[in-house]
């Protein structure tokens, strides 16, 4: 713990600060933090982790934490109820003396009467006390759900450095407050963990999590499902720095925490479909890490057999599929394609992707950056499994969302914009349609801001053997097909899926390489980022 906390950046936001925004009192002022020292270990984290791992499919971002106060999750304030003032004395004694004089004959029941006074007094002082207490606590938990709102908010949108800030602000007013074996500082050291794992920072990623591991078990239980949240994180971290068995161990350690908090929940309740969630989530960062592993077959299984266990707890009766559980469904079957993808099998692949797409655009919202990258990806999948199969025109369809939706963005993004362009400009050729491949390879060149040399006197070459095919008179074979595709013609299985038509380019004539589609980036959608209320 205390090896973490050195390793904090000296910006760190103490507890008095914190304080301070609100205007509550003024805390003792935070140690000092030294800087952080040199890695003990080198991180072998895989290449656009971030994009891997489901960045928002959790509801976990705002874990409920409104009544933390209320119903005691948050550490009560304890009082000194025999502690009293110099005042409080010199006001007894005065009363006492007061009815020595008025009623010496009565001076027993005096005493009594002045020992009720003086004890009526004292519960009055302890109760403003405890209210005074009770009061500052409840403003200072208010601080803390305000800045873990806001951390929250940053990490949903991506803005890491701004997260991993009120985090640290969190972690560093809670070890003042509790010291560093407490149960609050395991869940901000999680949290931060997180946002470590979320930046590619996979050795902080480790320290913060391992020590979130160690103090929910030493202060929770080693089977609190807590613990199992934070074994969730540290396998994906293991995985991500490619230490396969470790990370299927500790998966693993996580969901025997989940399968024996099942077997004491009601059967049929709202606890046991729950926690059903949890075990279908762990499995499927099971299936994830055989992927990356290279077991295909065993990856397939263990996926397919988690699709069935999260198919049957959305459609459990009177039950309504949550967005969670919608997510975490379209997250196994997008791994599911990228198996088939792996394999070759670019037809099933296809079906995959589009099942998941349909399932995350009714419940993403394309205006939030982590949510659009994830359908952007999705789409990318679905268009180049459809490339692969001869679906052109379908594929064609999504590459011209994904264009859209790049126009659309805020973001200087005309290297994306191009690269999509060159995309549609192949299934133009392979549908014959060269008059729109010249233009759009035309716009390819206006709008790149950094291409190469070499790319464009390549797509200068292709654009003349377009002008070439598109002016000269096609063999018969070649104007059938034309004449075929054109009206629309496709293949017999499924209209809308399905394009077999397309032409067999004769790479000698019309060289296509410089603008083929490639494998967009491997990687299957992991379930974790579980965000508790520290």
């Amino acid at each position: 713990m205390v090896s973490f906390l050195k390793r904090l950046s000296k910006n760190t936001l103490p507890s008095d600060q914190l304080e301070r925004k609100s205007g509550s009192a003024t805390r003792p002022p935070k140690k000092d933090v030294s800087k952080p020292e040199p890695h003990s270990h080198s991180s072998r984290g895989l290449k656009d982790y971030h994009v891997k791992t489901e960045s928002t499919e959790e509801e976990s971002y705002s874990e409920s934490y409104s009544k933390s106060f209320d119903s005691g999750n948050s550490e009560l304030w304890e009082t000194d109820s025999n502690a009293s003032t110099v005042s409080e004395t010199d006001s007894e004694t005065d009363s006492d003396c007061s009815s020595k004089i008025t009623a010496p004959k009565v001076r027993g029941r005096t005493k009594k009467i002045g020992r009720n006074r003086r004890n009526e007094r004292s519960d009055r002082h302890e109760r403003n006390r405890y209210q005074l207490h009770t009061k500052e606590k409840q403003e200072q938990e208010k601080i803390m759900k305000d800045a873990h709102n806001e951390a929250c908010r940053h990490l949903r949108d991506g803005k890491l450095v701004e997260a991993k800030e009120k985090f640290e602000g969190i972690l560093a007013t809670l070890v003042n407050e509790y010291g560093s074996d407490n149960r609050r500082v395991g869940a901000a050291l999680h949290n931060l963990g997180i946002v470590h794992l979320r930046a590619g920072n996979m050795n902080d990623a480790v320290d913060a999590i391992e020590e979130a591991v160690k103090i929910r078990k030493s202060t929770l239980g080693a089977n609190h499902p807590k613990v199992s949240d934070s074994l969730v994180e540290l396998g994906i971290v293991l995985l991500s720095q490619e230490e396969f068995e470790d990370s299927i161990d500790t998966f693993n350690e996580a969901l025997s925490i989940r399968e024996r908090q099942i077997e004491k929940s009601k059967k049929g309740g709202t606890d046991e479909r729950q926690i059903n969630q949890q075990i279908a989530k762990i499995n499927n960062n099971i299936g994830c890490a055989y992927y990356e592993y290279g077991d295909n077959q065993t990856a397939k299984e263990v996926f397919e057999e988690t699709l069935e266990l999260q198919t049957e707890i959305s459609r459990t009766a009177k039950h309504k599929a949550s967005v969670p559980e919608m997510l975490t469904m379209s997250s196994i079957i997008c791994n599911i394609g990228q198996v088939h993808l792996e394999n070759n099998e670019w037809q099933q692949a296809s079906f995959e992707f589009q099942k998941a797409l349909e399932l995350q655009e009714s419940i993403l919202n394309s205006k939030l950056a982590t949510d659009n990258d994830i359908l952007l990806a999705t789409r990318e999948n679905l268009a180049y499994s459809a490339i692969k199969y001869g679906s052109y025109d379908f594929a064609k369809q999504i590459y011209k969302e994904i264009l859209h939706i790049h126009e659309c963005s805020k973001d200087d993004v005309d290297a994306k914009e191009a690269e999509t362009m060159k995309k549609i400009a192949f299934t133009n050729i392979k549908l014959y349609e060269y008059d729109d491949a010249i233009e759009m390879l035309t716009d390819v060149q206006e709008i790149h801001p950094n291409l190469k040399s070499s790319t464009r006197r390549k797509l200068n070459h292709l654009m003349g053997a377009l002008h070439y095919q598109a002016t000269k008179y096609p063999a018969a074979k070649e104007l059938l097909l034309r004449t075929l595709t054109g009206l629309g013609c496709r293949s017999g299985w499924n209209n809308d899926l399905l394009c077999k038509c397309g032409a067999e380019i004769d790479e000698d004539e019309i060289d296509v390489r410089v603008i083929t589609p490639k494998r967009p980036s491997k990687g299957t959608k992991m379930s974790g980022h579980k965000v508790s209320f520290s």
